[in-house]
C-alpha cells in the first residue's frame, strides 16, 4: 500500500516527454559553382579564416556531391578539430550524402556525423545502417559504437545497447578519447542496465562515474533511484544528501526533492516527508516564476547569451540551476568555440580578402552566427520550458501528496494505539556497530558539508514504522 503513495508527484517524469528541439536548416547556398565555392574555401584557407573555408566546402557540396566531395577531408578536420562546427557538416551529409572516401578515418567520423543527424531526427533505422558501415578501429568506431548503443536503447532493445556502450569503451580506451568519454559509456551502461531493472547492475557502473566528472552529480542521483528500486532506503538517502549539500544548491534536481521526501514517506518518517514537500514548494516556486518572466521576454539568441552571462557569474533572467548543464556539454562548447571564431575570421577578412571573395565571406560567416546562434538558444529554450512544464505540475500535485502522508500518518498512529508502540527503531546499537568497522570512524552529521565526504555519506536512520508497514531500511 505504501508504494502506491504520492504517484501524483511520481507520475510526471514519466509522462511527459521532453520539448524536441527544433530541426536544424540545411547550410545556406548563395548559387556558387562547385568549383568556385572550392577554388573560394582553399582561399580562405590560406589566409587563415578555417571557418569561412568549410562553409565554402560544404557550398562546394551543396552544388555538386561528387566534386565537393574533394574535400571532404579539409571538412572533416575544420569540423572536428578546428572550428567544433559539427553540425554544419552533419546536416549537410544529411542533405547531400557522404562523399566516398579511401580513408576509412575520414569517413568513419564522417558517417558518425551522418548518423548523428539522422538519430536527432527520428530516422533510428536509417542511422543504424549508416553507423553499420564504420570500420572496427576506424576513428570514428568509438563514437558510432555509443550512438549505436544510444538508438539501441530507444528502441528497446538492451542487450545490444549494453554490447554497444562496452565495444564503445574499449575503442574509446585505444582511440584515447579520454576520461569524459569513459565517465558517459559507464552512465549510459548504468542507464541501460536501471532501463532493464537490472538496478544492482546499474549501481555498479554508476559507481564508475568519477566523482571530478560533470556527470557525477547526474550519477549520483541516477543511483539514489537504484537503491530505491532495491528498498535500500539508507542507501537511497545517503546518496540524495551529496545532492542537498550547499555544493550543489544552484542545481537543477526536482527530482531528487521528490525522492528524498517519497524515502521519508516510505519509512514513516511523516514529519520529515512533510517537512521535504514544503522545501520542494519553497524552492521550485521561485524558479517556476523567473520561468515564466523569462520566456515570456527571451528570443533563441538571448538565451544562448544567458548562458555564457551566467558563466561570467552575472545575473541572468533564466535561473542558473537550468542553464548550468549546458556550461559542461559538449555541444554547447563547441558552439561557444565556433563563434568566437567567426568573430576572430570576420575581423581578420576585413583586413586580407578584399574584394567579392571576401565580402561573400563576410556574407557565409554572419549567416552561420546568426544560425548557430538559434539552433543552440531554442535548445536552451526548449529546456527551460520542459524545466517550466514539470515544476509546474509537481507543484500541483503538492496537495494531494500531502493528503497522502497525512493519511498514512494516521493509520500508522492508529496501528501503534491498538499495539502500545510506534516500534521505532533505535539507532544507537547500529551507530556503535559502524564505528567498530575496520577502517571506519563515526562522525555524527551535525548539519556541515565538507567536499571530500561527498559521496561517502552513509545513513543508519531506520523505519518508523510498525513493521508490517515498513519498507526496507
Amino acid at each position: 500500500m505504501l508504494a502506491l503513495a504520492l504517484t501524483a508527484w511520481l507520475s510526471f517524469a514519466q509522462d511527459t516527454p521532453p520539448e524536441a528541439p527544433p530541426e536544424a536548416p540545411p547550410p545556406p547556398s548563395l548559387g556558387l559553382a562547385a568549383s568556385d565555392a572550392i577554388e573560394m574555401g582553399d582561399e580562405m584557407r590560406a589566409k587563415g579564416a578555417g571557418y569561412a573555408a568549410l562553409i565554402a566546402y560544404t557550398e562546394a557540396l551543396a552544388a555538386d556531391p561528387k566534386k565537393g566531395g574533394e574535400r571532404l577531408q579539409a571538412m572533416i578536420y575544420l569540423s572536428t578539430e578546428f572550428t567544433g562546427d559539427e553540425e554544419l557538416v552533419a546536416t549537410a551529409l544529411y542533405h547531400y550524402g557522404v562523399p566516398e572516401s579511401d580513408d576509412a578515418d575520414v569517413r568513419g567520423v564522417a558517417l558518425h556525423l551522418l548518423a548523428r543527424e539522422q538519430t536527432r531526427r527520428g530516422e533510428y533505422v536509417e542511422a543504424l545502417a549508416t553507423l553499420k558501415q564504420v570500420k572496427a578501429g576506424s576513428k570514428g568506431h568509438a563514437d558510432a559504437e555509443a550512438l549505436r548503443g544510444v538508438i539501441l536503447n530507444q528502441q528497446g532493445t538492451p542487450r545490444g545497447a549494453i554490447a554497444a556502450f562496452l565495444t564503445a569503451r574499449g575503442a574509446g580506451e585505444q582511440l584515447e578519447k579520454g576520461p569524459l568519454f569513459d565517465d558517459a559509456m559507464d552512465l549510459n551502461l548504468a542507464r541501460t542496465y536501471y532501463a532493464s531493472k537490472g538496478f544492482a547492475k546499474a549501481i555498479e557502473f554508476y559507481a564508475l562515474v568519477d566523482r571530478e566528472s560533470p556527470w557525477w552529480p547526474e550519477a549520483t542521483f541516477e543511483r539514489a533511484w537504484a537503491h530505491f528500486m532495491l528498498d535500500d532506503m539508507t542507501g537511497t538517502l545517503a546518496l540524495l544528501s551529496n545532492l542537498n549539500s550547499p555544493f550543489f544548491e544552484d542545481w537543477y534536481f526536482p527530482e531528487a526533492d521528490m525522492l528524498r521526501g517519497q524515502t521519508l514517506f516510505l519509512m514513516c518518517r511523516f514529519p520529515a516527508a512533510s517537512a521535504e514537500i514544503e522545501s520542494f514548494t519553497e524552492r521550485y516556486t521561485p524558479i517556476k516564476e523567473q520561468l515564466d518572466r523569462a520566456l515570456g521576454s527571451t528570443d533563441a539568441a538571448a538565451a544562448f547569451d544567458e548562458v555564457e552571462t551566467f558563466e561570467r557569474g552575472n545575473p541572468t533572467k533564466i535561473p542558473g540551476a537550468i542553464l548550468r548543464s549546458f556550461t559542461y556539454e559538449e555541444r554547447f562548447k563547441h558552439a561557444q568555440k565556433a563563434l568566437r571564431l567567426v568573430d576572430m575570421e570576420m575581423s581578420r577578412i576585413a583586413t586580407d580578402v578584399p574584394g567579392e571573395t571576401g565580402d561573400l565571406g563576410l556574407v557565409l560567416l554572419d549567416d552561420r552566427k546568426k544560425a548557430l546562434k538559434q539552433l543552440e538558444g531554442a535548445r536552451v529554450l526548449a529546456k527551460a520550458r520542459a524545466a517550466r512544464a514539470e515544476i509546474d505540475q509537481r507543484l500541483q500535485n503538492v496537495k494531494i501528496t500531502k493528503l497522502d502522508i497525512m493519511g498514512f500518518e494516521q493509520r500508522a498512529f492508529e496501528r501503534a494505539a491498538v499495539t502500545g508502540s510506534l516500534e521505532v527503531a533505535e539507532q544507537n546499537e547500529a551507530l556503535r556497530k559502524e564505528s567498530r568497522r575496520k577502517g571506519y570512524r563515526y562522525w555524527p552529521f551535525e548539519g556541515e558539508y565538507w567536499a571530500d565526504e561527498l559521496g561517502n555519506y552513509r545513513f543508519t536512520t531506520k523505519p518508523n514504522c510498525p513493521a508490517d508497514l515498513a519498507v526496507g531500511g
